[in-house]
């Protein structure tokens, strides 16, 4: 199952891609930390594929420490068909905090809830890890299509930013039909979950907030109209919102989204072509934060 290269061009959202160069932060900015975004292991079955994932774990542990690499973000597509256990412990590899995030494949082949059972360890260590853990309550009846919902919606506070993943991944549906995202906007839903976690965001400093999932927060990924109710939420409280990180499209891709007052970052799939790692560096003057994006091409042997 593998998103169709066309979501690419019909997204429609925002004003084009970023400039997908590092923007180094300003002089009066000292670093905070960094964090490292991997996406779409995809272990299934190849083993090619665990390789390429063992890498880049191997790559991140390696870095971690010049770095300042504190955590790392799994965003999606991590394993399923019977493969989930085995994912788990390749990410077990990791010897810093990882934080990982379901994806639609996950969903689609009917393991919601064999994923919520086999990563459930490592949400409660994360629970130890890292600030002010929150997990969403599960399952949730989904009134849409009448099934029970693992949502994994989560958020938590690192070095004075607040991360916030959510689930965007349709249930009750199979095929290609279910390569697409929905806000899940019903009691115990993605999108109210959301609503709460940024309730009290202006109290923030800004650019305080990264939000997190594994379909990206755009048109092509979620439908027009959902893609607007968001852009319309989220544009009043842009200034405190660094932007959206993503994986699924399996290609790096980062969108410009004026509308929604907030940026789309796109990580490249580990299990085909380049191994992609995005490291991103985070200061601070107290009052804002800044972000460095860093795009690494990691080798599958060395």
């Amino acid at each position: 199952m593998h998103l169709i290269p066309l979501l690419i061009s019909c997204t429609g959202a925002g004003d084009g891609p970023l400039d997908t160069g590092p923007t180094p932060p300003t002089a009066t900015m000292e670093h905070a930390f960094s964090f490292a975004v991997i996406a779409d292991p995809h272990i299934a079955g190849p083993v090619d594929h665990e390789n390429r994932l063992a890498r880049a774990v191997d790559w991140i542990n390696t870095e971690a420490s010049d770095r300042d690499i504190q955590f790392a973000l799994v965003l999606g597509d991590i394993g399923w068909g019977g493969h989930v256990d085995r994912s788990r412990e390749l990410l077990d590899a990791f010897q810093i905090p990882w934080v990982p995030i379901n994806g639609d494949n996950e969903v689609n082949v009917g393991e919601d809830q064999v994923y919520a059972e086999a990563f459930a360890p490592q949400y409660e260590t994360l629970a130890g890890q890292l600030d002010d853990w929150r997990k969403a309550e599960m399952p949730v009846w989904d009134p849409v299509h009448e099934v029970d919902a693992w949502f994994q919606n989560l958020a938590f506070e690192h070095g004075g930013v607040l991360f916030v993943a959510t689930d965007w991944c349709i249930r009750g549906v199979t095929g290609m039909a279910g390569e697409f995202g929905d806000l899940h906007d019903f009691e115990g839903g993605t999108w109210p979950w959301l609503m709460d976690a940024l309730a009290n965001v202006e109290s923030r400093p800004k650019e305080s907030v990264v939000l997190l999932s594994h379909i990206p927060l755009m048109a092509g990924a979620l439908d027009i109209d959902e893609v607007g109710i968001v852009d319309a939420e989220l544009f009043q409280i842009g200034d405190w919102i660094h932007g959206a990180h993503a994986g699924h499209l399996h290609v790096t891709y980062d969108v410009v989204n004026k509308a929604g007052g907030y940026n789309v970052f796109v990580t490249d799939a580990t299990w085909d072509d380049e191994i992609t790692v995005r490291v991103v560096d985070v200061s601070t003057d107290g009052e804002s934060f800044s972000f460095y994006q860093d795009l690494i091409t990691v080798k599958l042997t060395g």
